[in-house]
Formats: C-alpha cells, structure tokens, sequence
C-alpha cells in the first residue's frame, strides 16, 4: 500500500508491519539520506477522513521518532527534506522496538501510521499551515544567508578613489566572498539546521 524512496536505494514497498495500522521501513546505506519520497502504491485507498502519517528516526535508534508530514487519498505522495539536527521527537509504541534495525546498517527508520485525518490536523497543522512554515522558513534562511555575506565582507571594505569619476568607492576582494562561501558551505554540511541558533 505504501512505498519509500531515498537516491541510490531500490524502491521499498513492503515494510515491517508492527501493528494493525502502522509499519516501519529500514532504509540502508552509506551515508545519511536528505530526502526522501513516500508514497502510496495505489493497490489500496486510505479510509475515509483518515491520513497516513509519516514519522522518521534517525541512528541510535531509541523509539524516538520525528513526525514529517502526512498522505491523503487526494496526496498520495511527498518528498521531504531531511535533517538530523532538526525537531525533537517522541516515543510511538505502535512502532515497537526499534532494536532490531540499530544491527543492520540502516541509516533511517520511516514510520507510517494510520490516524484520523482531523485529528492528526489539529495536532500538527494542515498542509497549506505545513506549507506556509516551510515557506517562513525559507525567507529566514535567505535573511540569513544575506546578512551572513554582508557583515564577512563588510569586514574585508576598503575605500579607493575613483580618478575618473572624482568618488570615493568602496571594494571587496574577491577573495574575501570566495573565503565565505568555503566557509558558509562547510557549515551547512556539518550541521544544516546551525543558522536558526545563531540567528
């Protein structure tokens, strides 16, 4: 009923049922995904006013789990952007034990779980209040971004006469913005959440 896809894996559609509505998939490989597809493969339709809501876990895996969003019959499908160091979590018993997955190499756990679709709204917010803190959040990142290039190369400023035009101009080595991006690029690969605690 539910498929998982994260680059360089094969497609999965048979996960590790734990309950009588919620199943678990273990997704290997070397390196910690950043997105991933969840789906519904279409040999079955969600229950009316009902959603399948989607949960991941990242190594060790502790029973915490991080909700990311959720499929309807009218959505049967998203692609979500990852982050280990963003949201907190917490324990799902209908997910079981998680124990089994730390022997493999798994890199992540997805969850999905039945739940009424009202409910699990008003819990976490609708899709367009999904979509517009996503939105929020990439202003912020862009706010971020700028100021950031703007206040390491105000640090690098000189001040320079322009003969012709009888001005004084102000000029950045391009050294400066190529010495930012090595820098602001090392960051995000370290830790991709590290600009809302220094905003």
């Amino acid at each position: 009923m539910f498929g998982v896809f994260v680059s360089g894996c094969l497609v999965q559609t048979e996960g590790h049922q734990t309950s009588p509505t919620s199943l678990i998939f273990g997704v290997e490989g070397k390196t910690p995904p950043h997105h991933l597809a969840v789906f519904m493969t279409g040999s079955k339709a969600l229950p009316t006013d009902s959603c399948a809501t989607i949960h991941i876990a990242w190594p060790p895996f502790n029973n915490v789990w991080s909700y990311i969003g959720y499929l309807t019959n009218e959505h049967p499908s998203a692609i979500f952007k990852l982050s280990q160091k963003t949201g907190g979590g917490s324990a799902r018993p209908s997910f079981g034990s998680t124990a089994q997955f730390g022997q493999a190499h798994h890199q992540l756990l997805v969850g999905i779980e039945l739940a009424g679709r009202a409910e699990n709204e008003h819990q976490h917010g609708s899709r367009a209040q999904l979509q517009e803190q996503a939105t929020a959040d990439r202003v912020l990142f862009a706010r971020f971004t700028l100021n950031s290039l703007y206040n390491y190369l105000a640090s690098y400023m000189r001040e320079m006469q322009d003969q012709l035009q009888r001005v004084t101009v102000k000029v950045v080595p391009l050294t400066a913005l190529d010495a930012w991006h090595a820098a602001f690029e090392r960051k995000i690969r370290l830790d991709p959440a590290f600009w809302r605690r220094e905003q």
